[in-house]
């Protein structure tokens, strides 16, 4: 018994040793690398979390200046009057009118156009769902027309408001 017991005490700290050993290879490393691992998918996700927070951001700018750049269509800041008289001239010539004069008036935040065109009755109900539907806020103060003459064309007077941003001084421009 003695020499079992003596064994026993030889053997007892190689199998410790052993026993440690082996408890960190097969318990401690698994764990510590799927830690590892799992520490890596943690940053790889915040990082892919961080890029999608960032494009989301330039994403809602993008949008804002788009939105503002819609507003600033419907009210500009400043009167845009060759803009204004190329979309009149344009919708004219789209719902065959001819745009025979456009006199323009500048106030304070508007624009009156004083404009004669000559056409049809249908081409003028078309021009006025242009304006109507444009994207620069108009609106009708005064419409006139006359019967043809000659069996041919009316001839219309239209008054139209436009409207911008900032207050500015009276003053006139015929073109």
């Amino acid at each position: 018994m003695e020499l079992n017991s003596l064994r026993i005490k030889k053997f007892a700290p190689v199998l410790l040793i052993l026993g440690f050993f082996l408890i960190i290879f097969y318990l401690i490393f698994p764990t510590y690398n799927k830690v590892k691992n799992l520490k890596s998918l943690v940053k790889t996700k915040q990082e892919a979390l961080q890029s999608q927070e960032q494009q989301n951001q330039l994403f809602q700018e993008l949008k804002k200046s788009k939105e503002l750049e819609k507003i600033n269509q419907i009210l500009p800041d400043n009167p845009e009057i060759p803009e204004l008289m190329i979309q009149m001239e344009t919708m004219a010539s789209q719902n065959n009118l001819i745009l025979k004069s456009i006199n323009f008036t500048e106030n304070t935040s508007s624009i009156t156009a004083q404009t004669a065109l000559a056409g049809t009755y249908q081409a003028l109900k078309n021009y006025l769902k242009a304006l109507e539907n444009n994207l620069r806020l108009m609106d009708i103060v005064n419409l006139n027309f006359q019967a043809p003459k000659d069996g041919s064309f009316y001839n219309f007077n239209l008054t139209i408001k436009s409207y911008y941003g900032s207050g500015q001084e009276t003053k006139n421009i015929t073109d």
